[in-house]
């Protein structure tokens, strides 16, 4: 008996080392940015192709950042036709004692004040109000509520309004919740020309003990029934979408899932979209297949119609699980698109470029500086 639970004990013990040895190998590179100093400062120069061979400087962007990561000022950059790199527009924005947006200043390539932002807060500490003021030659021309936020008890959004500089409403939505502050009822609103009505309603379904199995969205356009969504669901994962576009069946997605993690969508879908939803012929089945690496990184998807692949998209990483290429082939049109990137040392991007049949289309490159770090005494 004692060497059974000797046995067992030495069994469990192995495990669980190797769990956590597995754990301490997949959350490595996350500790170690997680020791990362804040940016200060950030420089990005984008390129394109020069009329000659080589690439050409087309715009600069410039952000100043806080000691919490928060931008406090972005400039914008454009060369001239005499290569000359002038200002184009800046925006300097501030923070209150508890890191909450206030306001921003907009200021033309003349550094005159054209426009500023006021963000207000509830005591909740919900964003509730926008003020926008315009200035002409740095003078202050009109003020104006852009946009106000209720909340209910509960902190979810009630109603939202979006309003024009003449204080005229010209959008707002309201939200409406049931128990378990999901959204049964909302309603949008569009105070414009020609611009529709339209009420959304959802039902839920759970199952004794109180977990989510199906939901049925409806849209109503102007009062009439335009969509119908039914989702499944197992376990808290949506396993089914069925939609529906004015009573007719248009398409499912069907997830397949392996610990947690989407591996497989097929979407068999009744209406061509190349068609412009007339009925084709022979019913169009999407399938696209994911593959992940053991850190959960996506390596290859592909995009099959009717069995033919259609498109195929591959993922390359770097010991720190930084995607370093995305390489896109649409088997249909012949063209290749791949995105090349380069980070420094604390893991952020020192240069992307993006390629297209192999010719590359732009270039951008990054420069950072950090805020000392913090000694721990």
């Amino acid at each position: 008996m004692n060497t059974l639970k000797t046995s067992k004990f030495s069994i469990f013990r192995n495990l669980r080392l190797l769990t956590l040895g597995s754990l301490f190998i997949f959350l490595l590179p996350s500790l170690l940015l997680a020791q990362k100093p804040q940016i200060k400062f950030m420089q990005q120069k984008h390129y394109v192709p020069a009329l000659n061979k080589g690439l050409e400087l087309q715009t600069q962007t410039e952000k100043y950042f806080n000691e919490y990561g928060a931008v406090t000022r972005e400039e914008y950059f454009k060369m001239s036709l005499d290569s000359n790199l002038n200002s184009q527009r800046k925006i300097i924005h501030s923070y209150d004692s508890r890191g909450r947006h206030q306001n921003s200043l907009h200021y033309n390539g003349d550094n005159l004040l054209e426009k500023e932002i006021k963000i207000y807060w509830d005591q909740k500490n919900n964003k509730n109000k926008i003020e926008e003021i315009s200035y002409v030659d740095g003078q202050q021309a009109s003020v104006a509520i852009t946009y106000l936020l209720t909340y209910d008890e509960a902190g979810n959004k009630e109603v939202e309004q979006y309003f024009n500089t003449k204080g005229t409403v010209t959008r707002q939505r309201n939200w409406f919740y049931n128990k378990q502050d999901e959204v049964i009822r909302s309603l949008e609103l569009v105070e414009e020309p020609n611009q529709p009505r339209k009420e959304i309603k959802t039902h839920y379904k759970r199952d004794q003990d109180g977990y989510l199995t199906k939901s049925i969205t409806v849209e109503k356009v102007n009062g009439k029934l335009f969509r119908k969504d039914i989702r499944y669901f197992e376990n808290s994962f949506l396993i089914r979408w069925k939609k529906y576009i004015e009573g007719k069946f248009i398409s499912e997605f069907v997830n397949e899932y392996r610990d947690s993690v989407l591996i497989r969508q097929t979407e068999n879908e009744r209406f061509d979209p190349e068609k412009k939803r007339k009925r084709s012929k022979k019913e169009s089945i999407w399938v696209t297949n994911t593959e992940y690496d053991v850190y959960g990184n996506i390596l290859v998807q592909t995009k099959s119609r009717n069995e033919q692949v259609v498109s195929i998209v591959q993922y390359a990483y770097d010991d720190y699980g930084n995607r370093i290429k995305t390489i896109k082939i649409n088997r249909e049109t012949n063209e290749k698109e791949e995105e090349r990137l380069t980070y420094d040392k604390w893991g952020n991007v020192s240069s992307r470029e993006l390629l297209k049949n192999d010719r590359i289309m732009h270039k951008d490159e990054f420069v950072y500086e950090y805020h000392p770090r913090k000694r721990k005494d």
